[in-house]
């Protein structure tokens, strides 16, 4: 996986584990280990920091059953074992997802407006 952060660093994990997608998704979202120095220093997590993250709410709910964390790695799962049609089905619904959340946020934006 590729960071997103300043410095753009690789993350290895293993894709049929969504204990450790989890980790690589909070390593390349945040500051992990980094020596840039446009980087504000409580930005900057270590390991034990970024496991302790995943025990709250937000986390545990990405990565359940039916989770959009655990989704991915079940749609890599189908389709290395050559599950097709499970892992068209998994995407259907991760795209159903997604545009649930994008309707609540037009529904959102547009009472805010």
């Amino acid at each position: 996986m590729t960071g997103d952060g300043v410095g753009r660093q690789f993350v290895f994990y293993r894709r049929d584990s969504v204990n450790s997608y989890a980790m690589a998704r909070l390593k390349s979202d945040s500051g992990y280990r980094s020596n840039d120095l446009r980087l504000p220093y409580h930005w900057i997590k270590d390991e034990a920091e970024l496991r302790q993250q995943l025990g709250n709410d937000r986390y545990r709910e990405l990565m359940a059953p039916g989770g959009p964390w655990w989704l991915d790695v079940e749609i890599f799962l189908a389709e290395r074992d050559g599950e097709a049609e499970k892992a068209a089905g998994l995407k259907a619904e991760r795209q159903r997802k997604v545009e649930q959340v994008m309707e609540s946020l037009v529904v959102s934006l547009g009472t805010w407006s």
